[in-house]
């Protein structure tokens, strides 16, 4: 049953729904930053490889990506290291910390 959400997921033009704002807890440099990234994937989500949406939507069903610029980083690093890439990201979770938090 996931099996098969995922692969609908993955073959879907539709980006997945994340939410910026839980994240970002109003930091404005973290949510202009998922807004980017939001845009950027809307425009290429369709066009990105199967296997590389099936992995990152994985991804982000395993709670390993939660914002729109990991799953953004998780297609990039899919992209140029192939199945490398995704044993790598598999290993990792993609984290983008809010500026405000590094700040503390």
């Amino acid at each position: 049953m996931i099996a098969a959400f995922l692969l609908s997921q993955a073959l879907s033009p539709a980006l997945p729904v994340l939410e910026p704002d839980t994240i970002c807890r109003g930091d404005t440099a973290c949510l202009s930053r998922e807004a980017g990234a939001h845009a950027r994937l809307a425009e290429s989500w369709a066009g990105q490889p199967a296997a590389a949406r099936a992995h990152c939507t994985a991804k982000i069903m395993a709670g390993d990506i939660d914002q729109y610029a990991g799953l953004e980083a998780c297609l990039i690093i899919y992209r140029v290291m192939g199945e490398q890439g995704a044993a790598e990201t598999t290993q990792a979770r993609i984290t983008l910390t809010p500026a405000i938090a590094e700040r503390n």
